[in-house]
């Protein structure tokens, strides 16, 4: 027997030694609920310091579109919180790049924003209770 095939059965035999993992081990959730809060503090953060003020809001409206990929298929709300936190990416690179072009766009984009945020927060607080009350609480 080479090394390689003596190592490969090591591994075997010290892996089917090992316990399974505890049900509070394996948890879907924790990873993208992770990301999804972490994407709403991100995207409320404005630090007007070596260009955060837009770094930031990117990685969170990035966080959240992570997050809510991971949750579309437990409701219809998350489903829509998937959709619109890719509407609200899509959006803000959009404003990244006529703010780069000597264009005058006022407040539009501004307010789709807002809209689209508050729309986000909406749905995912409706995607909570329906998990909530689809786990009997």
């Amino acid at each position: 027997m080479t090394d390689d095939l003596r190592f490969d059965e090591m591994l075997r035999e010290d892996a089917a030694a090992l316990p399974p993992p505890s049900d509070s081990a394996v948890n879907p959730w924790q990873t993208a609920m992770y990301q999804v809060l972490w994407g709403m503090g991100l995207t409320t953060i404005t630090l007007n310091l070596l260009y955060l003020d837009y770094i930031l809001p990117a990685l969170g409206a990035v966080l959240l579109v992570l997050g809510f990929r991971t949750l579309r298929w437990e409701n219809a709300p998350l489903g829509w919180c998937y959709k619109l936190s890719l509407a609200a990416l899509a959006l803000r690179g959009a404003i990244y790049v006529l703010l780069a072009l000597p264009v005058d766009i006022g407040n539009t984009l501004a307010y789709c924003t807002a809209l689209v945020t508050l729309a986000l927060y909406i749905c995912l607080w409706r995607g909570m209770v329906g998990v909530s009350r689809s786990a009997g609480a």
